[in-house]
């Protein structure tokens, strides 16, 4: 029985990219929440149209198993900012960039060099990490970055939600912009989901990160999004990856509130408010009962049901066991 190995074909095709400088950019719009405006685009690479290595997932397979992926980022990145350079893009709106963790502390080939300078000089980038590189080699990674931000570029960490570890690792990284992975728009759900949202939201707090929400592609996903505390999102509902229209500058917006009158209103006056699921709400709510029984001090918790119905044997036991641990405990 015969195999048909066709990585030699591959690498073949790769050396002609590499060497042709093959490969084109498509830019998907990032919006800003609720009000849909574009505000960046995210640059994607895409090998020669109708072959094997069309798709960036088999590209960069194949230059890993070619010990080329260090030169295939390079190319694709100053590709997308030559073309964002192209269709008029400046300043006034940021251009997301994808980059390979071991290209990070490798410096531009020269061949390169010249575009990369002029992008510098007329494009806001932001480079994307991976939240797995950051679990898997965080020594090489921040250094990696630290270099990035030397240079002047921001930097946004992808995909965030895959690794429970790299949470705590989030904070030495600081990135400007937190990318929520696709799997908490579309399973929100899953109760590891609340130790994410409560890291993320604790760094954007702290810092001032934007939050992105990606993989919107119903109007339930949208829903989710403003309930997981995104600002921003991105996905096929919002607009699919294409060609970049002629660069448009972004308006400033602005947050105003009348006089607050009830509770909400008050807190909505000093704080981002959103709205969630009922499906996203539980294992939050879960989470913050389980904070409130091992913080170790004495907490005030009060909480809010809908219908007496939904106090359940087992959820009054739960609250019973707060009441026990808290200063003052109380449902409404």
């Amino acid at each position: 029985m015969e195999c048909d190995d066709t990585r030699p074909v591959l690498a073949d095709e790769l050396d002609r990219i590499i060497r042709e400088r093959a490969v084109t950019t498509v830019f998907q719009p990032i919006v800003a929440l609720p009000s849909q405006r574009v505000v960046a685009y995210e640059a994607l690479a895409r090998g020669p149209a109708g072959s094997p290595l069309e798709q960036p997932e088999g590209l960069f397979d194949a230059a890993r198993r070619a010990g080329v992926v260090v030169q295939l980022d390079w190319l694709c990145r100053v590709t997308a900012m030559e073309s964002a350079l192209r269709a008029g893009y400046d300043h006034s709106m940021a251009l997301f960039v994808n980059a390979e963790p071991t290209a990070l502390r490798t410096g531009c080939p020269t061949a390169l060099r010249a575009s990369l300078v002029s992008a510098r000089r007329k494009l806001d980038v932001v480079l994307e990490v991976t939240e797995r590189a950051l679990a898997r080699n965080p020594r090489d990674l921040l250094a990696g970055v630290a270099r990035l931000r030397a240079d002047g570029w921001g930097v946004a960490l992808d995909d965030v939600g895959v690794e429970q570890s790299s949470l705590a690792l989030m904070p030495f990284l600081n990135p400007d912009v937190i990318k929520l992975d696709i799997s908490l728009v579309q399973h929100p759900e899953r109760p590891a989901n609340a130790d994410v949202l409560a890291a993320v939201g604790a760094h954007a707090e702290r810092t001032g990160a934007l939050v992105i929400a990606e993989g919107i592609e119903t109007p339930g996903h949208l829903l989710t999004a403003h309930g997981l505390g995104a600002t921003h999102g991105q996905g096929w509902l919002l607009g699919a990856a294409a060609d970049l229209p002629s660069a448009t500058r972004t308006g400033r917006s602005t947050n105003r509130h009348g006089f607050a009158k009830t509770p909400f209103e008050i807190i909505a006056s000093r704080r981002p408010v959103r709205r969630a699921t009922k499906q996203l709400l539980l294992p939050i709510s879960r989470h913050l009962e389980r904070q409130a029984l091992n913080t170790g001090q004495h907490p005030v918790v009060l909480g809010t049901f809908q219908d007496v119905t939904f106090l359940t044997p087992a959820t009054r036991a739960a609250w019973e066991r707060l009441g026990a641990n808290s200063a003052f405990t109380a449902v409404i």
